[in-house]
């Protein structure tokens, strides 16, 4: 009785269990969610090719018979073309004719019915069930706009492989950017929906999908048109409708969606677009760094050598701008003795600035001299901003603006000690012989930032030589304009 009550239990209890493990085996295959858990796919990816591959094989293999079966038959054919009726009046060749067309065509007709690559469909059938899921897809699509609207990552530079200021051998495919459009459509999230839709529509007027991938031309023009709509940008939208209708002129749906749009613009004449971008929040700002590139082997050992040989000479006992005093003097909190040179001073500084210009992409008219630096005993510089307070005193920067980057070269090694360090988003830059690093001081609206709080640590053990540039923003209106977000 007690093994009948124990079977029941176990039975009633079945489906709850199934289901347990259903759910655990999904949750299993989320594979956006781990970069390890995509290994699988990756190496199911290469199976998928490999055996595409093999489909492929067959279909020359056949392809290679039909070709030659062409030419041995077009050769023959065209011997008729001379002289027809001379050709058909030799027996020998009247009698193959006749049984070509008899048995020839219908062994052709066999073959060409044939299937091909049956094994390998049926491989790539066995493992549909390994494929991403709808879920899946979803998933990454919703990881990919968590990494651009926290980085605040343009949706251009996104697609050509930039991510937050470094370039990867990687791009988006035109089907990629329709999936994270139709994604954002979805979300209800119609300013960055436009913005990959259009990404879609551009790439795709320059590289067309082809078979068996290829997806109407004129869904997706709607699609965005249907977005621009949500935006309260209805005139935009119908010039979109209209240029889906140049290749599909009688498309009813189309042409009902343009009079449907035409109407809202008749009824709502004055209706205010909404803007693109949303709101930017406290998380969003936290985790954006200021931009920061590090290079390496910028400077070469002739040219750091020729540069401490200028320099020693001129050192004088560094100094720090007092914005109440308006002047210069020495604190104890920089301990450094620094040489400044005129951009045209000679070659070598010529060279540099060229170089600076070539990696900043910013002109250097207005900006202030290169500047040669060497730390001392315990050298350090204590934590501050490369930006002048521009509020409190305007003068400092009213002719060339305010410093919108630094450039800083470090022209030796340090044994201990001695890093640049970047308090605020918790990083410390390490000095390297021949390397730099640059940052942009102020943000897109002008104001400085405050993330780039940074200063040289103590030296423990060596002797710390840097050279930096300070950029400024008055020349780099159409390099860097200022974008002021709402």
């Amino acid at each position: 009785m007690k093994n009948y009550s124990r079977k029941l239990i176990f039975i009633w209890f079945l489906p709850y269990f199934l289901a347990l493990v259903l759910a655990q085996d999904a949750v299993e295959k989320s594979h956006s969610t781990s970069v390890a858990g995509m290994v699988q796919l990756l190496e199911l990816e290469t199976q998928l090719i490999d055996n595409l591959n093999r489909y492929a094989d067959k279909l020359e293999s056949k392809l290679k018979i039909v070709r030659s079966g062409i030419a041995e038959m077009s050769l023959e054919n065209a011997k008729a073309a001379l002289s027809i009726e001379e050709y058909l009046s030799n027996p020998l060749i009247a009698f193959s004719l006749i049984r070509r067309m008899n048995r020839d065509w219908i062994n052709w007709e066999l073959y060409m019915d044939e299937p091909i690559g049956t094994k390998e469909i049926d491989f790539l059938q066995d493992h549909r069930e390994f494929l991403p899921t709808s879920t899946d897809l979803e998933e990454a699509s919703a990881g990919f706009e968590l990494i651009q609207t926290t980085y605040g990552l343009n949706s251009t530079d996104m697609a050509k492989g930039l991510l937050n200021g470094k370039q990867y051998d990687a791009r988006l495919s035109v089907l990629d950017m329709y999936a994270i459009g139709q994604y954002h459509y979805d979300q209800e999230n119609y300013g960055a929906s436009s913005a990959w839709l259009y990404l879609t529509i551009e790439n795709h007027k320059q590289n067309p999908v082809g078979i068996p991938l290829q997806i109407d031309f004129s869904d997706v023009l709607l699609l965005y048109a249907e977005v621009l709509v949500k935006l309260n940008r209805y005139k935009d939208a119908v010039q979109v409708i209209n240029v889906a209708l140049k290749d599909k002129k009688f498309d009813a749906k189309l042409i009902r969606r343009r009079l449907e749009i035409e109407t809202l613009i008749r009824n709502e004449p004055n209706i205010k677009p909404k803007p693109f971008n949303k709101s930017v929040g406290d998380f969003e700002r936290g985790c954006r760094d200021p931009y920061m590139v590090l290079y390496h082997d910028v400077i070469s050992p002739n040219e750091i050598a020729e540069l401490q040989e200028m320099a020693k000479p001129e050192l004088k006992r560094a100094t720090v701008y007092n914005s109440t005093k308006n002047t210069n003097q020495f604190v104890k909190t920089r301990t450094a003795k620094v040489a400044w040179f005129l951009d045209t001073f000679n070659q070598l500084t010529e060279r540099l600035n060229q170089r600076i210009m070539d990696m900043t992409n910013f002109v250097l008219n207005g900006s202030e001299m290169l500047q040669v630096m060497n730390y001392g005993l315990g050298g350090y510089y204590v934590k501050h901003f490369d930006y002048f307070n521009t509020t409190t005193n305007p003068h400092i920067s009213q002719i060339n603006g305010d410093r919108i980057a630094t450039v800083l070269f470090y022209l030796n090694d340090v044994e201990q000690g001695g890093a640049t360090v970047f308090p605020e988003i918790k990083k410390a830059v390490f000095p390297k012989r021949g390397s730099a690093i640059m940052w942009y001081n102020l943000k897109d609206d002008g104001e400085g930032n405050r993330d780039t709080l940074h200063a040289a640590c103590p030296v423990i053990v060596g002797s710390k030589w840097v050279c930096n540039k300070w950029i400024r923003e008055r020349e780099q209106i159409f390099r860097r304009p200022c974008l002021v977000r709402k």
